[in-house]
């Protein structure tokens, strides 16, 4: 079966027009799909609190924003560590013990730049262990068997699944080649939410 992919700005107006007119004429003239660009073209079209209109709310939501600096240091097992897992160390870190915006620790003043791998190296072999061992098993995936749900947790667990292409690849890999036909097929929201949960991308 022969499959044509066809991509288009939805800012371009021509072309969308020019793409509804075709998609008539290949459906005998029934109207074609309706393109939905904003969250109101969906509510307006759909109803407010329709499937269509929640998933294209939870969609265009913006992620939130990465940490910053404030958040870290963090305790981990009662072992203060900063966003890459290290915990503080003055052979190579500030006596103020804070971390810069990118949530690392800040660096002394004067210190010998080339031992601050090698530390860092050793610091990581210290405490991986530590913490890998204390660590309680992960906690189990959440329980999501609606479309609406789903689109609303899915643009929270990577970057990658706020836009169109990465849910069609996700959704490619359980057998559907685009996210529109998840909602038809809720059955398999489950096993999609343990995949990424688990790390899968």
């Amino acid at each position: 079966m022969s499959k044509i992919t066809i991509e288009i700005s939805l800012d371009d107006i021509k072309a969308t027009k020019a793409l509804a007119n075709m998609l008539t004429e290949l459906y005998g003239g029934a109207p074609p799909p309706q393109v939905i660009t904003t969250e109101e073209t969906a509510k307006e079209q759909f109803g407010e609190g329709s499937e269509i209109h929640l998933a294209t709310k939870a969609l265009l939501e913006p992620p939130p924003p990465p940490p910053d600096g404030d958040e870290w240091p963090q305790m981990k097992n009662g072992i203060e560590v900063d966003v890459n897992g290290i915990p503080w160390d003055a052979r190579i870190h500030s006596s103020s013990r804070k971390c810069t915006k990118e949530g690392r620790w800040a660096y002394k003043r004067g210190g010998d730049k080339a031992q601050i791998p090698i530390v860092e190296a050793q610091l990581k072999k210290v405490i991986s262990p530590t913490i890998e061992a204390a660590l309680p098993p992960p906690p189990p995936p959440p329980q999501i068997e609606d479309f609406p749900s789903f689109m609303q947790w899915i643009v929270r667990q990577d970057p990658i699944f706020t836009n169109t292409d990465g849910l069609n690849k996700l959704c490619e890999k359980f057998g559907m080649p685009s996210i529109a036909l998840l909602a038809s097929n809720p059955g398999k929201i489950p096993s999609l939410v343990q995949y990424v949960s688990g790390g899968g991308r």
